[in-house]
């Protein structure tokens, strides 16, 4: 009977053994798996934050990123250049052209910030002369549009920035039936394209623009 009674206890102290055990090891699971659950949520939530941050600072550059607005005045032939910010201050801006309209950069003129059109405007109605062909029984009238770079150095936030961007000049063309009357030109305004990178060739890029328009006016 000893016997058998010392089986019994053996076998019940095997089984609370093995039992012991596999209660070790559940918590041991589970805490490895709420563990590992930790960490992927401290790396969404760091994901998360960083995101949220870059968001922020792009955000943030964005206000500080200079866009100008240009108003064109018919009697002074100039086009005045202003901030589309009120926190954003021009200091120095020089514009481009396409080679075919004018050569090399071309001054906005402090303390107005202003671009004297005169010889602009020239070189604009001899282009539409060229390209555009006269009919000989009717005035043509087509609004046309020409991409230039605008060069600036301006203050926002107390600090000072730097920027190149991409804008087009729009403007209405008048073409006479007569042979040899020049087309008359009138400057409509400015409208913003894209930023490009302060490191770009912005004379390059200007030209590849100005063949990729014209190839399309084709």
């Amino acid at each position: 009977m000893a016997s058998k009674k010392n089986g019994s206890k053996a076998k019940e102290n095997i089984q609370k053994t093995n039992n012991t055990e596999f209660i070790s090891l559940t918590i041991a699971g589970l805490s490895a798996f709420f563990a590992l659950l930790a960490v992927i949520v401290s790396i969404w939530s760091w994901n998360v934050s960083e995101r949220s941050y870059r968001l922020a600072e792009k955000q943030d550059l964005e206000k500080k990123t200079a866009i100008w607005i240009g108003e064109y005045y018919k009697d002074k032939k100039e086009i005045k250049f202003t901030s589309s910010s009120d926190e954003i201050k021009l200091q120095i801006g020089n514009v481009i052209f396409p080679k075919e309209m004018e050569k090399g950069k071309s001054y906005i003129q402090p303390p107005n910030f202003t671009f004297p059109t005169t010889l602009l405007e020239v070189s604009l109605s001899e282009y539409v002369n060229k390209s555009v062909p006269r009919s000989p029984d009717h005035i043509s009238v087509a609004e046309m549009h020409i991409p230039f770079v605008v060069q600036s150095q301006y203050i926002a936030a107390g600090n000072t920035y730097s920027v190149q961007s991409m804008y087009q000049l729009i403007f209405l063309s008048t073409v006479s039936h007569q042979e040899f009357k020049m087309p008359t030109v009138e400057i409509q305004g400015i409208i913003f394209n894209r930023h490009l990178d302060i490191n770009e060739d912005a004379a390059k890029v200007l030209e590849s623009e100005w063949e990729r328009i014209k190839s399309q006016a084709k």
